[in-house]
C-alpha cells in the first residue's frame, strides 16, 4: 500500500508539474515577442516530453498494482483540467498569430503588384543600346 501512495503522489506531482509547463507557455505568450516565442517554447516542449515518459512509467506501475477506482483522483483530474484549458488557449492564440501573418504577407504580396504596377520597380538602371552600322 506504501508504494501505491508513493505512486498516487509521484503521478499528482507530474500532473502538476504539466501545469506548470503550460503555465509556463502560456505566460511566454502572453507577454513575449513572437521572434522569442519559438526560443522559450522549445525547452519547455522538452520537459513536457520527459514529463510525459516519466508520467507513462508511473502510470503502468499503478496499473501493475491493482484496483483502477483507487487510482481516481479529484485533484489529478482539475489539474488535467486546468492543463488542458491552457493549452486550448495557446492553440487558439497561435492558430491566430499565424492566420494573421499569413493575411499581413498576402497584404504584402499585393501592395508589391500595385508598386510593380504602377512604378515599375522591377525596371533595371541600365538601358541596352544597339547601334547598326550603315553600308
Amino acid at each position: 500500500m506504501a508504494i501505491m501512495n508513493a505512486l498516487l503522489q509521484q503521478r499528482m506531482d507530474l500532473y502538476t508539474q504539466l501545469l506548470e509547463c503550460t503555465e509556463l507557455q502560456k505566460n511566454i505568450y502572453l507577454n513575449g515577442e513572437q521572434e522569442e516565442m519559438l526560443s522559450s517554447f522549445l525547452p519547455i516542449s522538452y520537459r513536457w516530453d520527459s514529463i510525459r515518459r516519466e508520467l507513462d512509467d508511473v502510470q503502468q506501475q499503478l496499473q501493475a498494482l491493482g484496483d483502477a477506482e483507487t487510482q481516481r483522483s479529484d485533484d489529478v483530474i482539475q489539474i488535467m483540467k486546468r492543463t488542458l484549458e491552457n493549452i486550448h488557449y495557446i492553440q487558439n492564440g497561435i492558430d491566430q498569430t499565424t492566420q494573421d501573418t499569413s493575411e499581413n504577407l498576402q497584404s504584402v504580396k499585393q501592395q508589391r503588384k500595385v508598386m510593380n504596377a504602377y512604378y515599375n520597380l522591377k525596371q533595371q538602371d541600365q538601358i541596352s543600346l544597339y547601334f547598326d552600322e550603315k553600308k
